[in-house]
C-alpha cells in the first residue's frame, strides 16, 4: 500500500466490492422471482484476518465474505443459493498483477485452478455457504482465525513476500533525505 498508486487502491475496491454488489443484486433480482439460482462469489483466505502488505485487497475480500454469508442467509427458502470461494494462492495471471511471483508461497500452499473451480461449484451445490479451497488453505485458514492478532500479524508481515519487497525498498522520504544529502532537488511525487 506504501507503494502503491491511490488510484490503483481505489480501483480494487470498485472491482472487488462495487461489481459484486451490483452483479449479484441484478441476479438475485432476476432469480428469487424464478425460485431458482445460484450465486458463486470468490473472496480469498486473506479476507479472515488482516493481511500486511496487501490491507486493501483483504479488507475487500472480507467483505466479500461478510456479504455473501449475510445474503445466503437473507435468500434462505427462496430457492437461490449463494455460496463465497475463499481460495489461497492459485497459479495464475492474477500472482503476476498482485506483484508476487508463482514460487514466494510454499508449493504445497497453491491448489490448482481447476480444483478451486470444482470446490466452489460442490459448495453451491450442497448450499455450503463459505468454503476454502483445498486441504492445506483450510488448515491454515484455521489456525490464522485460531491465533491471537498480536502474534498472527507481525509473523504475516515477516512472510509476505510484498513486505519483504518493501522492506528493500527506500520510501520516498528515504529517497528525498538521499537526493538532499547529495546537493540534488528532491524527486517530488503526488500526493
Amino acid at each position: 500500500m506504501v507503494h502503491s498508486p491511490v488510484e490503483a487502491e481505489v480501483a480494487q475496491v470498485r472491482v472487488n466490492v462495487e461489481a459484486v454488489i451490483d452483479l449479484t443484486t441484478r441476479a438475485v433480482q432476476q432469480m428469487v422471482p424464478r425460485g431458482r439460482g445460484a450465486i458463486l462469489n470468490v473472496g480469498s483466505v486473506s479476507g479472515f484476518c488482516p493481511t500486511p502488505g496487501q490491507a486493501g485487497y483483504a479488507g475487500t475480500k472480507a467483505f466479500v465474505q461478510i456479504y455473501s454469508e449475510g445474503l445466503c442467509a437473507g435468500l434462505a427458502g427462496t430457492g437461490v443459493t449463494v455460496a463465497v470461494l475463499c481460495p489461497g494462492p492459485v497459479r495464475a495471471e492474477f500472482l503476476h498483477f498482485a506483484g508476487l511471483d508463482s514460487d514466494e508461497f510454499p508449493a504445497f500452499l497453491y491448489t490448482p485452478s481447476r480444483e478451486v473451480a470444482k470446490i466452489g461449484v460442490d459448495a453451491l451445490d450442497a448450499d455450503r455457504g463459505v468454503v476454502v479451497g483445498g486441504l492445506p488453505m483450510r488448515i491454515v485458514s484455521r489456525l490464522m482465525r485460531l491465533t491471537a492478532r498480536r502474534v498472527l500479524l507481525p509473523a504475516l508481515a515477516r512472510q509476505n513476500p510484498g513486505m519483504k519487497r518493501d522492506r528493500d525498498r527506500p520510501t520516498a522520504d528515504a529517497v528525498a533525505m538521499i537526493e538532499a544529502s547529495q546537493g540534488r532537488p528532491p524527486t517530488l511525487t503526488p500526493p
